[in-house]
């Protein structure tokens, strides 16, 4: 029996009329430990972001662009319907499935309060009520093989990483709650504690094998912050590192997690308590008595996004390490090295070259490793067993990154193993042109992720070509790859906020032809001042070669030749130095081939 059986069963069993299934756990997580993996449970689907909703007879898993065509294939032959995410497209099948006043379950541990608002307002769209409860049956039906509980030790980050310290951090908040009249801020993010904190999981967490589960470095935990200044951390004293707990200042007390609704009630009585609703459970907010005196802020994530010089340093450094292993590889590919390998092998093989490195602490994320027909699924992970060999098709990319101690990378390069046709030099050249236009684009202050969402797509949108993914995000140190702003199209709290000067973002077209192949490049940029007062503009700091041979020169405006020509330059001055000699033999040809097709006009280019 699989496991929407049983839990059909249980909504049969119970009068249970239906059920969500997300992705997340009790900390919202966007990567859940194994454990935590109910959606992968019940439908298979391995994608780190989704949401089911299952009735006792039909079942239904939403999936963004990422994971569309991978949600299809994994799900493949299951009961399972795979649809759009989007409120309109739940809504729609909550009204083709349910009857009016028909009840859906929804563990509001595992909802944020921002997201449980907009569930009991479809609902009642939908014509059907939102039942929030506080225990997932899953939980129950999940016996068998579950992974152990994942909890790990906490340990301190330091300020030369951080570049701010804690005591500073935990001042500016409760300066800004004075100025609110607010009695206190609860931080229910484990990035945004780990941040006004300094603290991570401990190294040994983030150590995995390719393939394996993603880990982000954050200290699963709450934190309490009063406009007096003090907190109160709730968190399990047990897996706080002792030289931490004693580096910690005297107005920040640990408490039992247990306690949490307590304090928060006891605050409360003292006036507004503010909390960010995107990423604090219903169940936290549920536990303010009184609900008008719930306040919405995104203070610390909002300061988190912006990095201080310290932070800006330490990414720059963590790109020029993380360049040096990926350059290897490309060049190894590029001469025919990895000739049998196959998808998992080369995965397997970037994770090698980095932990050579002694800065290097784990991956950022799964390496997504993928050739030809794999590549169209656009955050493609290959496993294994079942990996495509790397010289079935011409086309391959690899989007990975690394945790150093005091910045963390995620690149995608795309390269041509073999001769590439002329449909997939034109595609890749005009993925290039926008990725270039986003990165050299001026903007006004103010301006959002929304507004500059059609800078790096207007190249593709010319030929009628799109990609089914967001164009960038924030990055953060020694955290997660994924953080706020975002550049995407439609108004969020991660995409409808200012982009500030400081900020780390992500630079990432590209293209995915379904049963046939993919592209994408990617890059980070920091937000900088512009030449012009007001303005704001991007410098590249990764440090990863284009492959020329899929770049169709003639295709390209003279700004454009003398912008790939520089930002190699630049490259290779930057890594050159630290790669072996065959590596730095194989960089220098490539540099020129760009170098010489510049029309040598000076452009104010920033990396």
């Amino acid at each position: 029996m699989t496991p929407l059986e049983n839990l059909q069963i249980w909504l049969r069993t119970e009068g249970c009329d239906g059920i969500v299934v997300p992705s997340t756990d009790i900390f919202l997580s966007e990567f859940a430990p194994p454990s935590e993996r109910r959606l992968e449970w019940l439908s298979g689907f391995t994608g780190s972001t989704g949401i089911a909703i299952v009735t006792p007879n039909k079942a239904a898993l939403f999936l963004d662009g990422r994971y569309f065509n991978q949600g299809l294939d994994e799900t493949n032959g299951s009961a399972f319907e795979v649809h759009p995410v989007g409120w309109d497209q739940r809504r729609n099948w909550l009204q083709n499935h349910l009857q009016a006043g028909d009840q859906l379950h929804i563990d509001r541990r595992l909802h944020s309060i921002l997201d449980s608002r907009q569930w009991f307002d479809q609902c009642a769209r939908a014509g059907v009520r939102a039942k929030f409860v506080d225990k997932h049956p899953i939980d129950d039906l999940w016996c068998a093989a579950r992974p152990p509980r994942f909890d790990p030790d906490i340990q301190d980050y330091p300020t030369r990483f951080a570049g701010t310290s804690r005591e500073a951090k935990l001042d500016r908040v409760a300066h800004d709650l004075k100025i609110e009249a607010w009695a206190g801020l609860l931080v229910a993010d484990p990035e945004d504690v780990s941040w006004l904190l300094n603290v991570r999981g401990s190294r040994e967490s983030v150590v995995v094998d390719a393939g394996e589960w993603h880990i982000v470095p954050a200290a699963r935990s709450r934190l309490l912050v009063y406009a007096d200044g003090t907190a109160e951390w709730f968190v399990d004293e047990e897996r706080v590192d002792s030289e931490l707990r004693t580096a910690l200042p005297d107005h920040v007390s640990i408490c039992r997690p247990s306690r949490l609704s307590e304090r928060l009630a006891s605050c409360e009585a003292d006036g507004p308590v503010a909390a960010n609703p995107r990423t604090t459970p219903a169940t936290l907010g549920d536990a303010v008595p009184h609900q008008s005196r719930l306040r919405d802020s995104e203070l610390v994530a909002r300061l988190r996004w912006v990095k201080n010089s310290v932070e800006i340093e330490g990414a720059r450094r963590a790109h020029i390490e993380d360049a040096v292993a990926v350059i290897r590889l490309m060049a190894e590919l590029a001469t025919g090295k990895f000739a049998s390998a196959n998808e998992f092998d080369v995965a397997m093989c970037i994770e090698s070259y980095r932990r050579e490195n002694p800065l290097y602490v784990g991956p950022s994320m799964p390496a997504m490793s993928a050739a030809g027909l794999s590549g169209a699924q656009a955050h493609y992970v290959p496993k294994r067993v079942g990996s495509r060999k790397l010289s079935d098709h011409p086309i391959y990319w690899l989007d990975s990154g690394g945790q150093y101690f005091g910045g963390t990378t995620d690149n995608t390069v795309t390269l041509a193993l073999g001769a590439p046709s002329r449909v997939h030099v034109e595609t890749h050249t005009l993925v290039m042109r926008g990725f270039i236009a986003l990165t050299t684009s001026c903007f006004p202050m103010g301006m959002t992720g929304c507004h500059l969402y059609a800078t790096a797509r207007h190249p593709l949108w010319n030929q009628g070509l799109d990609f089914g993914h967001g164009t960038g995000h924030g990055v953060g140190n020694f955290l997660n790859i994924h953080e706020g702003p975002t550049i995407s199209r439609d108004p969020s709290p991660l995409s409808a906020v200012p982009i500030e000067a400081g900020v780390i973002m992500s630079n990432e077209p590209g293209f995915y032809a379904v049963g046939d192949f993919g592209m994408r490049i990617e890059s980070h940029m920091l937000v900088v001042p512009a030449d012009h007062n007001g303005f704001l503009a991007f410098a590249t700091i990764s440090r990863l070669p284009i492959d020329p041979k899929l770049v169709d020169f003639s295709m390209l405006l003279p700004a454009e030749r003398q912008w790939l020509a520089d930002y190699h330059t630049v490259l290779l001055a930057d890594v050159g130095p630290r790669l072996d000699a065959f590596s730095r033999h194989w960089l220098e040809e490539l540099v020129q081939c760009f170098v010489a097709n510049s029309p040598g006009t000076s452009i104010q280019a920033r990396f």
